[in-house]
């Protein structure tokens, strides 16, 4: 577990991005995120004196979107796809009688998912989005995530996006129960072509 400043401090690389195409009440649109962290720490004690942890995850969602119902100020849209996820993780030992010891952790796998967006017009120049997925469908591996967002537009072509974003993986590897959850804020540009 990381607090967002030692998640920052610990950040070795990180993307996000989406891209929407749309026609008529049907739309496309695909999330991807890659983030690497390598946190270590000191462990007092005589089996090991630090512990260093390498984690990598890529994550990238696909959907097909149909508006189901849409007036001058909100729209919702429902949606179905996919979610890929890559998790690759790395932890070394070093210093006490474990002194040398790697353990590593890998698996990647595709989700089906289901969602909802719900948008809506607050002013000529602000707005706000709401999304929500939930994937896997199985009880010991499954994914789910929330997003909500306020836009203001600076022209017809460009959006500046604030918001939070929470996502939670729960899945096994290897025999080993991993859960993974990622929340924090989000700051970005929508461009319109």
């Amino acid at each position: 577990e990381l607090s967002f400043s030692d998640a920052l401090k610990d950040l070795d690389f990180a993307f996000m991005g989406t891209f929407e195409a749309r026609k008529d009440k049907w739309s496309f649109f695909t999330d991807a995120m890659y983030f690497k962290l390598s946190p270590g720490s000191e462990t007092p004690g005589p089996l090991v004196d630090e512990v260093d942890m390498r984690t990598q995850m890529t994550v990238i969602s696909g959907y097909a979107a149909y508006r189901v119902y849409e007036d001058p100020s909100v729209a919702v849209d429902l949606a179905g796809g996919f979610r890929w996820a890559k998790l690759d993780s790395d932890v070394s030992l070093s210093g006490g009688l474990l002194d040398g010891q790697d353990f590593s952790d890998a698996d990647d796998w595709i989700d089906p998912v289901v969602g909802v967006r719900l948008s809506t017009r607050l002013s000529e120049k602000w707005s706000a989005t709401l999304f929500a997925d939930y994937g896997g469908f199985d009880g010991d591996n499954d994914t789910w995530q929330a997003a909500a967002t306020v836009g203001y537009d600076l022209n017809d072509q460009w959006t500046l996006r604030g918001g939070y974003r929470y996502m939670e993986f729960n899945r096994e590897i290897d025999g080993r129960e991993i859960s993974m959850d990622q929340s924090g804020l989000l700051l970005g540009a929508t461009y319109k072509f």
